[in-house]
Order: structure tokens, then C-alpha cells, then sequence
């Protein structure tokens, strides 16, 4: 009778703590992704690796981070209003674009997505050895590679056509041949199948390193200096600080462990860097500017 009585209170306990277990709700927040921002990945590497990455940012808590797709800074900016957003990623063209807009709903926090050892990036022009460059005007007509999935790249082109040339890029150059790769740009130049290319530097670095000669067959002939944050990962202002503080600094020492890198190495980058406002400024400062070029806004228009 004594081992029934016990079995029956056994029973009613089990079932009582799934009831309590099943209220207890696990808090969930959402890593927002604008898939234009991730280019190089297909989209089954691409899923797998923000799961992945979703998992390592709430290691050692009790909080679950669920994964978004985005198709654009629209959809974005509503979820960023009705505060059903956390974290996003998306690529620094689409945050500059919108910034005024992001502003009132982004906290302080911001990384950079770090392709190379430095989270700011040098964008270079390269020719030929042979080539006579004398400034941007030399390039007119010419033959350009240009990995155009990296889309500060191709503003910083714009940029610097618009300001020196007032002429759009598709008709200032008499074929645009789009790479895969910025290395693919740059041995285009070096065998000749283009006169130019523009390309982060450490992608130059990086292809001479493995083939010496083409050192010897290219020049630099324009840096935009080391001011380019390729893409940026955003804190929203309605995460809740109990459950966001420990994703935030699994995100600050992501690069600290073997199991952080691995999933860096998937999403081809060095690192995410927690990185303040500043490293924004020049950035916003040519947006600014090519918006108002054409306005009657007068600038320096000596070309590189």
C-alpha cells in the first residue's frame, strides 16, 4: 500500500513540473540578416552559418537567438518601429543609406565586420605597369574589373567618378567586366584583360604575396585611405539588457575561441570588432556629399 501511495505522489510530481517547466517561457530574441550583405556564401552556407553563429552568441545562457532573413532596409525599419528586433547585419552601404532613419532605434553598440586585420579598409586603384596614368581622367574609356557584390566598393567608384568626372560609371568606361573575386580584379590587370581595378587593399597584399611577379607588373595609383567598414552589426534599443548583455559580449570575444573562429572562417572574415560612432564619419561624410553633388554645394574637385 505504502509503495502505490508513493508511486501516485511520484506521478502527480512529474507531471506537475511539466506544467511549471512549460510555463517558464525561454526568451527569444532575433538576429535580423539583409541578405543582399553576404554575397560570397550560398544561401544553404549562408543559413548554416548564422545558425551557427546564433548559437555561439548565446552560449552559457538561457536565451534563444532566432535567425531572420531580410529582403530590405524597409522590412528593417519596421521591425525596428514595432521593437521585434534585436540584432541585424547588414552591409554598411544600406545602414549609411538609412542612417537618420536607423538612429532613433539603434543603441551605441556597433562591430564591424572585419575582412582583414584592420576592421577599416583601404580601397586601391591598380594599373598596369604600362599604363600612363596621369589622374582619374586617364582611366575614361578603359577597360575596368570590379567585384561588384562589394557594394562600398562600387559607391566609393561612383563616388569618386561623380566627383571628378560628373559622368555615371556605366558610360565612362568602355566595359565593366564584374569578378568574383577582388584577387580575380587584380590579375585581370596584371595579364593585361583589363586596365584597371579598384580593390581593398589587402587583397592586393594578398596576390602579391603568392605570385611575386605581379607586384612587379601592377602600381597603385589612388588609396581612399583606411576608412571603409564593409558591413556592421547593429544592437537595437528594445533588446532587453538582462538577456542582450551576454550576447553582446559573447559577440565582443567571438574571435577567442576555436569553436568563434571556425565560424568566422565560414563567413570568410578575420573578426567582428566592437567599433564606436567615429569610425562611421568619414563614411556618412562622402554619402552626404555625393547626395549633394550637383546641388550647387561647391567641393575640391582636383582629381586623384
Amino acid at each position: 500500500m505504502t509503495c502505490i501511495f508513493f508511486k501516485v505522489c511520484f506521478l502527480i510530481f512529474f507531471f506537475l513540473s511539466l506544467d511549471i517547466q512549460a510555463e517558464i517561457e525561454i526568451p527569444v530574441l532575433t538576429l535580423g540578416y539583409l541578405e543582399n550583405g553576404l554575397k560570397d556564401l550560398n544561401d544553404v552556407d549562408k543559413q548554416v552559418a548564422l545558425n551557427l553563429l546564433a548559437k555561439e552568441l548565446t552560449r552559457d545562457s538561457n536565451v534563444v537567438l532566432s535567425v531572420l532573413p531580410l529582403h530590405d532596409i524597409q522590412e528593417l525599419l519596421t521591425l525596428a518601429k514595432d521593437g521585434k528586433i534585436d540584432y541585424a547585419i547588414l552591409n554598411s552601404y544600406y545602414y549609411l543609406s538609412d542612417v537618420k532613419h536607423l538612429k532613433p532605434y539603434v543603441s551605441a553598440d556597433l562591430w564591424a565586420i572585419q575582412r582583414s586585420q584592420n576592421p577599416a579598409e583601404n580601397y586601391v586603384l591598380v594599373v598596369n605597369n604600362k599604363f600612363e596614368y596621369k589622374d582619374i581622367k586617364s582611366l575614361a574609356g578603359k577597360r575596368f574589373s570590379l567585384n561588384q557584390d562589394h557594394l562600398m566598393i562600387n559607391f566609393y567608384l561612383k563616388y569618386l567618378l561623380k566627383k571628378y568626372t560628373s559622368i555615371s560609371v556605366d558610360k565612362y568606361f568602355e566595359v565593366i567586366k564584374n569578378t568574383r573575386t577582388a584577387s580575380q580584379s587584380v590579375l585581370d590587370v596584371f595579364f593585361n584583360t583589363s586596365d584597371v581595378c579598384l580593390v581593398p587593399d589587402y587583397a592586393l597584399d594578398l596576390v602579391n604575396e603568392l605570385n611575386p611577379a605581379v607586384k612587379q607588373g601592377v602600381k597603385v595609383v589612388h588609396q581612399s585611405g583606411s576608412h571603409f567598414i564593409p558591413a556592421v552589426v547593429l544592437a537595437f534599443n528594445n533588446s532587453n539588457n538582462i538577456y542582450s548583455d551576454k550576447v553582446k559580449n559573447n559577440l565582443d570575444n567571438i574571435s577567442g575561441s576555436v569553436r568563434g573562429q571556425e565560424i568566422l572562417e565560414l563567413f570568410n572574415i578575420k573578426n567582428i570588432t566592437k567599433v564606436d560612432g567615429a569610425h562611421f564619419d568619414y563614411m556618412s561624410e562622402i554619402f552626404e556629399e555625393y547626395k549633394n553633388m550637383g546641388s550647387g554645394i561647391k567641393y575640391v574637385n582636383k582629381a586623384p
